[in-house]
């Protein structure tokens, strides 16, 4: 008799949902979130999710968040501090 493992079913922080709305994940995070979650994440309706407000200051400046994200001008500075943290932790 062969003894079967039951299934995991994985558990996802509702951050991760709303990031999927609005095209902000990762490419790790894409990575570690199987396609068939996404699309569903993708095409849920976000009124039905707990924790969200769609009067949260958050959600408002969607496209500010992303123009930031995907900016060379801050990513630049963001390189400059490594090392500093870096010698600061030693």
């Amino acid at each position: 008799m062969k003894a079967t493992v039951p299934k995991s079913k994985n558990s996802y922080h509702t951050a991760l949902i709303f990031k999927t709305q609005f095209n902000l994940l990762s490419s790790l995070e894409k990575k570690s979130i199987p396609k068939s979650t996404r699309y569903d994440w993708k095409n849920r309706d976000l009124d039905s999710i707990i924790g969200y407000d769609s009067d949260d200051p958050t959600f408002k400046n969607l496209d500010l968040y992303k123009k930031a994200l995907e900016s060379e001008t801050l990513k630049k500075p963001s390189k400059l501090f490594f090392p500093f943290i870096f010698f600061t932790i030693l």
